[in-house]
């Protein structure tokens, strides 16, 4: 079962059991993969640091055997239907940054898809509606509703595949003018665009707010988009995103709220690293992107750091 979980997350035909997941192509989102797929064959939910202190197929079976009595998976239950719900924490966070900077698009996630061949538009609508339709999160929207940010789940959310023939051929020219801030009170919070180069050669662009997705999420949806365009069948979904919030508001997390407060009983410090610019009063979320050659030597000795600490270089 392993051997099989690691191939089809790997997307590699053959892994020993003595391959180290993170040296084969792994990585934490991956990791996150792994574990879903080993809850839904086993039904047992492993904590994502297993897979780092035992990251190869011998490794973890041994885990599953000796800990299977102890580590028996929290069954995330349905949540019952209601006008709306509250946020999760991480999407009151980037609620109210949105909110502090309104027009920004720090927070969309854009992806782009090589297409080689002839492309069915209507079809591309088709399937990205079905999915809005099988995924909650997907025609979401958010308001706030006594001082709280809350999450609707609308009962419909139409989306509409923009389509452009152009001979622009500069695929980070095509993206920029793509991407526009959303607006987190319309559902839905996702964009398709469908870009004709040539004749048998196109470019879907896929973009998304955070607040409803990360990037696992993002590969799922895309893995998704391609079976259904392919006319394969899905899985009925089990959980939705709005089942995991109720899920985590409902637990009893007083004891880690007690120690955190009292941690930071004044004030949170700033982390005030060694700028070679003066830190702005409100964060503009300007940047770049800045490229650097590393020595192999360099490079080799990080991994083998990170190795021996059980961590993994981003």
């Amino acid at each position: 079962m392993l051997t099989n979980i690691f191939g089809e997350v790997l997307n590699i035909e053959r892994v020993s059991i003595y391959d180290n997941f993170f040296e084969v192509g792994g990585h934490s989102l991956k990791a996150i993969n792994v574990i879903n797929k080993i809850e839904g064959e086993t039904g047992i939910r492993l904590p994502l640091k297993v897979i780092f202190e035992s990251p190869t197929v011998a490794q973890l079976g041994k885990v599953l055997n000796d800990q299977e009595s102890s580590l028996n998976g929290q069954n995330i239950p349905t949540a019952e239907s209601k006008s709306y719900y509250l946020a999760s924490s991480p999407q009151k966070r980037l609620y109210v940054l949105n909110e502090m900077v309104q027009g920004q698009t720090a927070y969309n996630m854009p992806s782009m898809l090589e297409i080689n061949g002839v492309v069915d538009v209507a079809r591309v609508e088709d399937v990205f509606q079905s999915l809005v339709e099988r995924h909650e999160a997907l025609r979401t929207h958010f308001e706030t509703i006594d001082g709280e940010p809350v999450q609707i789940i609308d009962e419909q959310a139409n989306i509409t595949v923009d389509y452009e023939a152009t001979d622009i051929d500069d695929y980070e020219t095509l993206l920029n003018d793509f991407v526009r801030p959303f607006n987190l009170r319309q559902s839905p919070l996702l964009r398709v665009k469908i870009v004709k180069l040539a004749e048998q050669r196109h470019i879907l662009l896929f973009d998304i707010h955070h607040i409803i997705s990360d990037g696992f999420s993002i590969n799922l949806i895309i893995k998704e988009f391609i079976a259904l365009y392919h006319e394969r069948t899905l899985d009925k979904l089990k959980v939705q995103y709005k089942d995991y919030s109720e899920w985590m508001h409902n637990r009893d997390l007083s004891g880690q709220r007690t120690f955190w407060l009292s941690q930071f009983e004044d004030e949170a410090p700033v982390l005030d690293l060694p700028y070679d610019h003066s830190r702005p009063k409100q964060q503009s979320f300007t940047g770049k992107t800045v490229s650097a050659e590393m020595p192999k030597e360099t490079r080799d000795a990080l991994h083998e750091l990170a190795q021996k600490l059980i961590v993994q270089i981003i």
